[in-house]
């Protein structure tokens, strides 16, 4: 059995979405969901009654949990039932970076004292939250430690658009992600005061916001500031849309900033590289995983270190994309999706999980 717990049904939609097709064709039985209330009608809320049916099932099936986020993590090991199990942690960097970190590292490392024989296997989606972990929980033995690149990323799925359409000679610029401060809203806000300082010399013709406002996430931003934002500045706001159009809509932004503190799987990274824009990209771990060896230069990608100004880095793309092939650019990054792409991922998640 494979049981998805996430804060909101937006955190793993997507990670579902591939997963699902490949779990049911294989005969695996898949139940997802949420911590907080969810809008979608297809994700199930953790106080169901067929939640806690599971939950609490004392049978010898293996059971498979992906845990995404801070208070889904806390609530899976207060409640985990004792049952043969591999856990699947994602978002670990804003638990262990956060207010809760004082209660939340010897809470974990007691629970999991207490359960440690009854986990198969814990696998983390990147490295950089495995070694948060490590460092922080002392109770989870290396051998039983395993990294996997992500879910994969299908573009069958998506409907795509010619590139050539997108060369203008003044770039639009625009945020997506979920518009919450862990991922980089308010450097993005920033951003846009200080183009008033630049924009003689480097100007742009459109701004954008694309993404939702995340319902309860406590890290949302509030309605009245983001309104007040997008009116004073002109900004378009893309909010609701099926995921199967992001590629084309992203397409319509000549420079993406993707500006988050913490990343478990950087999907909307994967996605943007489909695009021919040119990306601003917070220098996390994430993120830096997802391009390995590649050679930065033909990529179109600009590294926004923490702390940075980034009016240097919105000139600095600025000026890639006056000078950016395309072609030349698109081939580059295909060659980096292929090694993320589902075809080559599922055979490292079938020999690591289903076998």
């Amino acid at each position: 059995m494979f049981v998805m717990i996430s804060q909101d049904a937006n955190a793993f939609l997507r990670f579902r979405a591939n997963f699902v097709g490949y779990l049911t064709n294989n005969g695996v039985l898949v139940k997802s969901y949420v911590i907080l209330p969810s809008k979608s009608k297809s994700v199930k809320s953790i106080f169901s009654f067929d939640f806690f049916k599971i939950l609490f099932a004392w049978n010898g099936n293996q059971k498979i949990y992906v845990v995404y986020g801070s208070l889904p993590i806390l609530f899976f090991l207060i409640f985990q039932p004792f049952s043969r199990k591999i856990i699947i942690f994602t978002g670990l960097g804003s638990i262990f970076n956060n207010n809760l970190k004082i209660i939340s590292f010897p809470l974990i490392n007691f629970l999991l004292l207490i359960n440690i024989r009854y986990i198969k296997k814990v696998v983390f989606l990147n490295e950089s939250d495995r070694d948060i972990f490590f460092k922080n929980v002392h109770q989870i033995k290396k051998f039983l430690v395993n990294v996997l690149p992500g879910e994969g990323v299908d573009f069958d799925k998506y409907r795509l658009c010619d590139p050539d359409q997108r060369k203008d000679v003044l770039p639009s610029l625009g945020f997506v992600s979920r518009l919450t401060y862990e991922k980089g809203f308010s450097d993005f806000k920033n951003l846009v005061r200080d183009l008033v300082l630049i924009k003689r010399n480097f100007p742009y013709r459109q701004l954008f916001l694309m993404g939702s406002n995340s319902g309860l996430n406590p890290s949302r931003i509030g309605a009245v500031e983001l309104q007040d934002f997008i009116s004073e500045n002109g900004i378009t706001h893309i909010e609701n849309y099926d995921q199967a159009d992001a590629i084309v809509l992203m397409s319509k932004i000549d420079i993406i900033c993707l500006l988050s503190k913490h990343e478990g799987v950087p999907f909307v990274l994967l996605e943007a590289l489909r695009t021919a824009s040119i990306i601003i990209l917070s220098d996390i771990h994430a993120h830096r995983a997802v391009f390995r060896d590649a050679c930065m230069a033909r990529l179109g990608i600009v590294w926004a270190a923490d702390g940075e100004s980034l009016s240097r880095c919105y000139v600095q793309a600025w000026r890639m994309h006056q000078s950016s092939d395309v072609q030349s650019l698109l081939a580059s990054r295909s060659a980096v999706l292929n090694k993320l792409s589902a075809g080559s991922v599922w055979p490292q998640w079938r020999t690591n999980i289903f076998s």
